[in-house]
């Protein structure tokens, strides 16, 4: 698996500034507060359909940018963007570094399937299905780190959390697609 490319952060909505005559966009990473362009904010909102680098700058092509790798890579530098590559060493550190904080509804698994939990909406539709290690996460990471989570999974299922880990990072792409989660940084 390729690297995955995600928006960190709580997007609070375009605003217009006390005498401004253009919109700002606001996104919240962890304390911070960050004001974008449209077109910044746009690009960022791109990133939560789009996870990987190719994908996401073919898709602020099509918008008609033509500034988006300059844009990511300023997002990245601002920490309002990560790659995260599940077999990389250094995922461990990453994911001590964020937390995965529900916006959805957990609606759980059925006897049909026990293996598939499902996180919906207020109409409880599942917008997503995933696995119990993902859905263990997403439900307890608000104030734990993801590698927190994934370190307490490993030790009741006696396995290595790095393993553990790596899944639950290949699947955070479907939670932040779907609207069930965003990551943040650790307080």
């Amino acid at each position: 698996m390729s690297s995955l490319l995600l928006p960190v952060g709580c997007p609070l909505g375009m605003t217009f500034p006390p005498g401004g005559e253009a919109p700002v966009a606001n996104v919240r990473v962890g304390d911070e507060f960050h004001q974008l362009s449209p077109g910044e904010y746009h690009i960022w909102l791109l990133a939560t359909a789009h996870h990987s680098r190719e994908a996401l700058l073919q898709a602020t092509r099509q918008a008609g940018y033509v500034d988006g790798d300059q844009v990511l890579e300023a997002l990245l530098g601002l920490g309002m963007m990560i790659e995260l590559d599940p077999e990389d060493a250094k995922l461990d550190a990453q994911l001590a570094q964020l937390r995965l904080v529900s916006i959805a509804i957990g609606i759980g698994n059925s006897a049909e399937h026990p293996e598939a939990f499902a996180i919906g909406g207020p109409d409880l539709q599942p917008r997503a299905l995933v696995g119990l290690d993902l859905y263990t996460v997403w439900g307890m990471s608000y104030r734990a780190s993801i590698w927190a989570v994934c370190q307490q999974i490993g030790a009741l299922a006696e396995e290595e959390p790095a393993a553990v880990a790596r899944r639950v990072a290949a699947g955070i792409p479907v939670l932040v697609s779907n609207s069930c989660a965003y990551l943040d940084v650790v307080p």
